[in-house]
């Protein structure tokens, strides 16, 4: 039987091990970095989706983290939920809508129409980084 070069295995256990493309686990700070980098890319996504939607222009929003990102997932599935409200009063009119948290080409989604998409599948499962990139970019530079 032939004996394998233990400095050969390594390197391959290292290439597949890369291949996974899973995020390294995150300390609590780089966490918490990733969760506002998620909310703020959010927000920048549902601003750019409010001025886009005339119905919306006197609207708040409140933007949420990823609930996806965990230490062992810090890029989370790259969606973040957004609240686009009014008040007036004691009457309150609010939508959800569901943000990119990487790229604001895809932006925002109605929940009501999120849910019809096939990414919706990925809501709640921590995606890849090859699909989602840790660290988050940026958005809006």
């Amino acid at each position: 039987m032939k004996k394998l070069n233990p400095i050969a295995l390594a390197a391959s256990v290292f290439m597949l091990a890369a291949c996974g493309q899973k995020a390294p686990e995150a300390k609590f700070d780089t966490l918490e970095d990733a969760r506002a980098q998620s909310r703020a890319n959010a927000e920048y996504n549902a601003k750019l989706y409010r001025a886009e939607n005339p119905r919306f222009t006197d609207h708040k929003i409140v933007s949420h983290s990823d609930p996806t990102q965990t230490p062992d997932c810090p890029q989370g599935d790259g969606w973040a939920s957004v609240s686009i409200m009014k008040v007036e009063g004691k009457e309150i009119e609010k939508y959800i809508a569901m943000c990119s948290t990487v790229s604001p080409s895809i932006g925002c989604y109605l929940e009501k129409d999120f849910v019809k998409l096939p990414v919706a599948q990925e809501e709640g499962k921590c995606q890849p980084t090859a699909k989602v990139p840790f660290p988050l970019p940026k958005l809006g530079k």
